[in-house]
């Protein structure tokens, strides 16, 4: 039996006999699940400041220190994932407790005309550098305050003088001004923090506006990325659109990476969807290099349904933003809620996306995920494929592992399951089709690592029921290319004459 396949009991006994490679393995077996432990119980302030790796390897440490000593036993059933999630959640508490300690000794100085700056600029009509800062900040902010103040903040943002909001909500006018102090103690906390994104192996995604079920997993290759000077191209390409040139309405989407908006293109004199990444990734090399890499990779294709990118530009402020085509409709999330869901338009979505995605891997380019919020409902019997944040092209050596959760083949969470490749996207769309026939993912859980384990495990997608709405032929093949061995999911173009001959 090989290594890899031993017991946990067995690998640690190797590993005090001094065989390396034994904790390795080990480590590879729970790293994923610890880190994703981790980052689901960070904080949004604590995020910034701690690092999951750091302490996961933290833990780790602890863990074969006290396996050296002798003074922790393997579980008969050999599980020792309750040993260490404890080890690494203790670690997690100690972390937090030292960072709020810090905090309480800082001394924070704001003037109280403070907001009346924010109450200006949102009075105004932004530009699009002020808009893109505006909206990521003004939400992070609302989203941490406890509702009594994000009520105070938004009438203060308003206009209305402390008087009037005291009367207003019914209180005095003291008590409005002790908010309007947890307010600002709280916005320097938050500015005090912004900056860099920390670092880590797997990053937890806040949902869409338009899917607040879906969350997403971004797991970044080895490298890590290097902060650049504001204004720094790291891409080593030229920007080929001008911020100058757009005019933002609204916004219409965001994710844990990025802000979509819609705008209207001067250049062109039409509405646009403009993506802009998060305000801490504005200055960060890799993540600007991956949004100019997925407009690059998305031009260098011309499908009927698959999003078309214009191109791409930087404001003065560092902003990197992505300019595609706008599609006016909700994606499949939402689709399937509406009452104009009709479970005959599935055939019409299958046949385009599965033609879209052997398209892309005509041009060498694999998605990486394919899932219900990357898919548009442009208008009836008509869908786009979007979104190129994870897509990479197929000869590269070291593809990130990542997507959305419950829709993830299990080689994007471990390479133990093989490389990512077409098989990957071929997962993606079983997956795609599968909720639409059952109106869930075919993992779910209490929580991300919970649907991550289950991906990883042995288990099978629940049965897909007989009166889903499609021909009985779909059904085995729905749950083909959900197989946990690449090779065992057939392929794209069998798909493809499946959808045809249905027609």
């Amino acid at each position: 039996m090989a290594i890899e396949d031993g017991p946990n009991a067995e690998l640690l006994k190797l590993w005090k006999s001094g065989n390396q490679h034994a904790a390795r393995v080990l480590v590879d077996r729970y790293m994923l699940r610890l880190t994703s432990l981790v980052q689901s119980r960070l904080s949004r302030l604590l995020a910034r400041r701690l690092d999951a790796d750091d302490i996961v390897l933290s833990a780790w440490r602890s863990f074969f220190v006290a396996a050296n000593r002798s003074r922790l036993q393997v579980p008969d059933d050999d599980d020792l994932w309750p040993l260490l999630a404890t080890f690494t959640l203790r670690k997690l508490q100690r972390q937090a407790q030292r960072q709020q300690a810090d905090r309480r000794n800082m001394a924070r100085e704001m003037s109280m005309s403070d907001d009346d700056g924010w109450r200006e600029l949102v009075s105004r009509e932004p530009t699009s550098d002020d808009a893109a800062h505006l909206t990521y900040d003004i939400e992070a902010l609302l989203a941490g305050l406890e509702p009594t103040d994000r009520e105070i903040l938004i009438h203060r943002l308003q206009g209305d003088e402390l008087e009037a909001i005291a009367s207003r909500m019914k209180c005095s006018e003291r008590t409005i001004r002790r908010a309007m102090k947890r307010i600002r103690t709280q916005l320097a906390d938050y500015f005090e923090v912004t900056g860099d994104p920390a670092e880590s192996s797997i990053s937890i995604h806040e949902p869409r506006i338009t899917n607040e079920s879906a969350m997403t997993i971004h797991l970044p290759a080895e490298n890590r990325g290097r902060s650049s000077k504001p204004g720094q191209d790291p891409g080593q390409t030229t920007a080929s659109i001008s911020y100058q040139k757009l005019k933002l309405e609204a916004l219409i989407g965001r994710g844990g990476l990025g802000r979509v908006y819609r705008a209207y293109w001067m250049t062109t004199r039409e509405l646009v969807a403009v993506k802009y990444l998060n305000k801490k990734f504005w200055h960060h090399d890799r993540s600007v290099r991956a949004l100019i890499e997925e407009s690059q990779k998305a031009q260098r294709i011309s499908h009927r349904h698959i999003i078309r990118h214009h191109g791409w530009g930087q404001a003065p402020s560092g902003a990197p933003f992505l300019v595609m085509d706008l599609v006016q409709g909700p994606n499949l999330t939402d689709w399937i809620h509406e009452s104009s869901f009709d479970v005959s338009e599935v055939e019409s979505c299958a046949r385009q996306i599965c033609d879209a995605l052997i398209a892309l891997h005509q041009a060498g380019i694999l998605h990486g995920d394919v899932s219900p919020g990357n898919v548009l409902r442009r208008a009836p019997n008509d869908f786009v494929l979007t979104d190129f944040g994870f897509s990479r092209s197929a000869s590269e050596k070291h593809l990130a592992r990542g997507g959305t959760p419950g829709f993830l083949a299990p080689e994007q969470l471990s390479s133990v399951f093989g490389a990512i490749s077409e098989h990957t996207d071929l997962y993606g769309f079983g997956a795609l089709l599968y909720f639409l026939t059952t109106r869930r993912a075919p993992f779910e859980g209490d929580d991300e690592f919970d649907v991550i384990n289950q991906v990883l495990s042995t288990r099978s997608p629940a049965p897909i029921p007989d009166h889903c709405g499609l021909p009985s032929t779909w059904v085995p093949v729905i749950l083909r290319c959900l197989s946990k061995v690449p090779s065992e999911r057939g392929t794209l173009t069998s798909m493809l004459e499946l959808c045809k001959s249905q027609n």
